[in-house]
């Protein structure tokens, strides 16, 4: 069984405090917050919050901050019977905190060019570990996205952006020799995600109510298994 809600507002600052308009086009705050409640791994709750401030009509800053979880699956709590994989009823959800900076221009009536900053972190992961399904481990991505749209109308565009993302595994698991020595683990490459992603597209209609998109999207190698740093 799942209980859920979910609120969001928005406040525009300008439009509250008309002085602020002298030095911002617009500035609002957008709040949200939502929890959940499972009835087999417990509540959880995740907030949102954004800010947003424009100094002209052409420049424009965006601040972001985010919470975000994923229950186990069914699977992954009661699966038995099974050699490769069994299910852990000890589950809890896993976590993910994501917080961006994006700064954007707007060079003419068609053309935005934007540049995104964004640090993602994962906790309490779900992961196969030993054949048990587990919270196993602590993920980080820091990266950034620069986009260049040019926009006619809402149906008529076209986009290009690219993506560069250092994922690291920051679990640093401690494991003792024979001779009770302790060893931390450094951060390694935690495999499993490109380190360059792209993407280039055109949206158009056609007549009233068809619409078009046709999108090329490239994604760089990435290595199956990360780089382990013990020896």
């Amino acid at each position: 069984i799942l209980y859920s809600g979910y609120a969001q507002g928005t406040w525009n600052m300008t439009e509250a405090f008309p002085a602020l308009k002298q030095i911002a086009e617009n500035l609002s705050v957008t709040v949200g917050l939502r929890y959940d409640d499972y009835d087999d791994v417990g509540d959880t709750v995740n907030p949102r919050i954004g800010l947003v401030y424009s100094p002209s009509e052409k420049v424009f800053f965006k601040l972001l901050y985010a919470q975000a979880f994923r229950a186990p699956l069914f699977n992954e709590m009661y699966l038995r019977n099974n050699p490769v994989q069994i299910g852990n009823a000890e589950m809890k959800p896993g976590t993910v905190s994501t917080a961006e900076v994006l700064a954007g221009i707007r060079l003419n009536r068609h053309i935005t060019a934007s540049l995104n900053f964004f640090s993602i972190r994962k906790e309490d992961t779900i992961r196969l570990y030993q054949s048990v399904w587990s919270n196993q481990g602590e993920i980080e991505s820091k990266g950034v996205e620069g986009e260049l749209r040019v926009s006619f109308d809402k149906t008529r565009y076209g986009y290009f952006n690219i993506t560069y993302q250092n994922v690291q595994d920051v679990s640093h698991e401690k494991i003792t020799d024979i001779g009770g020595t302790e060893y931390v683990q450094d951060d390694f490459n935690a495999g499993m995600y490109p380190k360059w992603m792209a993407n280039i597209g055109i949206n158009c209609d056609i007549g009233r109510y068809v619409n078009a998109n046709v999108s090329v999207n490239y994604i760089g190698s990435a290595e199956r298994i990360g780089e382990m740093q013990f020896t």
